[in-house]
């Protein structure tokens, strides 16, 4: 390991100065202990913290840490709810975790049958949850969310701040293009025009045209309507389109 370290302090000293000042213990594979107390190697926990208030995000900082302060309190309670139906001392699934061998604190098939073998030859053998790590007791478990998040005052009951603080709106800057000269219609104006529009849809037939109809309604369209040219007075196009196909 020497001859590593000696070849990045020749590659780049900071980095060997930066290296150095961790300890082999927690960098080093070579140096770990083996007994690791827990296999979980992922983010996932971090991850699936993150993804909660994913939807609160573009919220004010106070109702983003009202969420969060709520999802904490319900996540805590039903975890307690479930440690309350825990008679064993160990929480996690170990029968499922036996057949894997040097598993993390908990026993393996191995050490099972040694001490089958102990108990049959009359030798003294403790209790199974005796043999597991204490990071797998549920215990350590309880102790883990023995906090709690109390609820807090809501906005109504707050103190009112002494210092003289007016909040404004941002300041108006006027929109780059044309202005709009047509007035924004109101949410009834609108689902009105719109009832009238299927109203009138529902009368338009064979013989019909909108607003011909005994019950329509509304604004006169140019559907079924022939139009006359102002340039060469014939029927079926307008000035716009006309090539000049006789007439004046």
């Amino acid at each position: 390991m020497s001859i590593y370290m000696h070849q990045l302090s020749l590659y780049d000293n900071s980095a060997y100065e930066w290296l150095k000042s961790i300890l082999p213990q927690h960098r080093a594979k070579s140096h770990f202990t083996g007994r690791a107390t827990s296999d979980m190697l992922l983010n996932n926990l971090c991850e699936v913290f993150n993804g909660k208030p994913i939807d609160r995000r573009d919220k004010p900082i106070i109702s983003c840490l009202e969420f969060i302060r709520e999802y904490m309190m319900k996540r805590i309670y039903n975890v307690l709810k479930v440690q309350q139906k825990c008679e064993q001392r160990s929480w996690r699934k170990t029968k499922q975790r036996l057949p894997s061998t040097l598993q993390t604190g908990i026993p393996n098939i191995h050490v099972i049958s040694v001490l089958y073998n102990k108990a049959d030859h009359g030798k003294c053998v403790h209790e199974l949850h005796t043999y597991v790590h204490k990071v797998h007791w549920l215990q350590t478990w309880k102790n883990a969310y023995g906090y709690k998040v109390e609820p807090i005052n809501g906005r109504p009951l707050w103190p009112r701040s002494e210092c003289p603080m007016q909040t404004r709106p941002p300041p108006h800057c006027n929109q780059l293009g044309r202005p709009k000269m047509k007035r924004r219609q109101s949410m009834e104006e609108r689902s009105q025009s719109k009832s009238q529009s299927q109203s009138q849809r529902s009368d338009v037939g064979p013989n019909k045209i909108h607003g011909h109809s005994p019950h329509g309604g509304g604004k006169l369209t140019r559907k079924f309507v022939s139009v006359t040219c102002n340039k060469c007075g014939n029927k079926g196009n307008n000035s716009r389109t006309c090539k000049g196909q006789g007439g004046t």
